[in-house]
């Protein structure tokens, strides 16, 4: 039974907040040792082609979305439109579009953050080799968290940006 979030969005704004969902829970994700999702973006202003970064997936998880939470975006490589073969998946979900995070690179975010003597209230951003940016703000904990947002967001060239992010296979 396999099944995606399909996330869908008219005229988001370049520069303003993300949009999306979110799931609130209680749970200890520590003894998962990883998270993985696939992601697979289509630009609904230029569908003849696939683009790198015109829009970017946002996660957060911790006990609240603003003050107290990890964040890891990816920039996404949007699919064009057309039917594809079974052989041809990967263009339907492109490696660069995963998300295989280790939880213990958050931990270690948050110890280069309390190492570099930043302040809480500040959000501390480093990013990673693979073009994805991982974040700390506040004082998260693996251990409880209580929510999960998965958003989009606009980084595309063009003010008002029409799109659509299916998110599957949250493990």
């Amino acid at each position: 039974n396999e099944q995606a979030l399909s996330v869908q969005v008219s005229n988001l704004e370049k520069g303003r907040s993300a949009r999306g969902v979110f799931k609130t829970m209680n749970v200890d994700i520590r003894r998962y040792g990883k998270l993985s999702m696939f992601f697979h973006a289509e630009n609904k202003n230029n569908l003849a082609q696939s683009e790198e970064g015109v829009i970017t997936a946002v996660i957060r998880m911790g006990q609240d979305f603003q003050n107290n939470y990890y964040e890891i975006r990816i920039p996404l490589t949007t699919t064009r439109r057309k039917t594809y073969a079974s052989s041809e998946a990967n263009m339907v979900w492109p490696e660069e579009n995963e998300l295989n995070l280790s939880l213990n690179d958050l931990v270690q975010l948050k110890l280069a953050r309390d190492k570099a003597r930043q302040s809480y209230n500040t959000i501390y951003r480093v990013q990673q080799s693979n073009g994805h940016t991982y974040s700390v703000m506040g004082n998260p904990n693996l251990g409880e968290v209580r929510g999960i947002l998965m958003a989009i967001e606009n980084s595309s060239n063009i003010q008002n940006m029409n799109a659509e992010v299916w998110l599957n296979e949250l493990r």
